[in-house]
């Protein structure tokens, strides 16, 4: 199933539901709820894409992929790197990144998140995948001047705009297939298949949730590979897997354009 929330071109409030071909067959209900159709399907040619959810929380998950497999060896640490980003970061495909007032360059990751349908409280590795809804492409941006010399990331991961996300759930993916790709001004930056995951799905929903409950809607970014770079004002970057499909947004400078947008 492939779920998406559009915004017409007549400027009307958004519509969800789930993409067939061409056409949006409307829901009321959310994708990890028990679907009740509307029973009105649109033709979504000229429709915008919107991020597919407002996440209650995004987790993010630090230094989470090898540089080859050779590096895998030591295993998992005891606790992977943690952090939060406000929702406030989300927006949608195609929308506006913007540069914080007095950075120049900021650091793009593209990342398979994954959206939590079940709540989760304390459920093991084996059963972590049944609470998972189904899964998007995040970038996950970060200012690395306004991280805490003392290793403290939260400010900066957490500016305004520093979460680009979407565009569909798509769920039943293969993740032994899957290929997470970013593109910087159509230069590939990054591509590697889930392998080089330190600290896997399962592992990472097993721990989060042994400490901290899972609500459906909130998403979990999993790491990014290597290759993740800088974009600066003018920059395009576009995140790539097959099966979600193209998440792709410029970098502003609301001080030299005029403004920022946010979905």
């Amino acid at each position: 199933m492939i779920f998406a929330r559009l915004q017409p071109p007549d400027g009307s409030a958004p519509i969800a539901g789930v993409l067939e071909h061409d056409q949006l067959r409307e829901t009321a209900s959310a994708p990890w709820e028990q679907l009740k159709f509307t029973g009105r399907a649109f033709d979504i040619a000229g429709w915008d894409y919107l991020c597919p959810l407002i996440p209650a929380q995004v987790i993010g998950v630090g230094k989470n992929f090898a540089l080859n497999p050779a590096s895998l060896g030591a295993g998992p640490p005891d606790l992977p790197i943690l952090f939060h980003k406000p929702s406030r970061c989300v927006i949608a495909p195609n929308a506006q990144v913007s540069l914080p007032p007095g950075i120049g360059r900021i650091k793009f990751e593209a990342e398979l998140a994954a959206v939590i349908g079940r709540r989760a409280r304390a459920v093991s590795e084996a059963a972590a995948l049944e609470y998972v809804c189904g899964y998007t492409i995040a970038n996950d941006y970060a200012a690395l001047e306004l991280f805490h010399p003392d290793g403290h990331w939260t400010l900066g991961k957490s500016c305004d705009t520093f979460c680009p996300m979407g565009p569909v759930i798509a769920t039943g993916l293969d993740l032994s297939s899957i290929r997470v790709r970013s593109f910087l001004n159509g230069r590939l930056q990054q591509d590697s298949s889930l392998d080089l995951m330190i600290s896997p799905l399962p592992r990472l929903i097993a721990l989060i949730s042994r400490y901290c409950t899972l609500e459906p809607g909130d998403v979990i970014l999993t790491g990014t590979p290597r290759g993740a770079a800088f974009a600066g004002h003018g920059d395009v970057v576009e995140c790539v897997i097959d099966g979600i499909g193209s998440l792709r947004n410029p970098v502003r400078d609301p001080s030299r354009n005029g403004g920022q947008t946010s979905e």
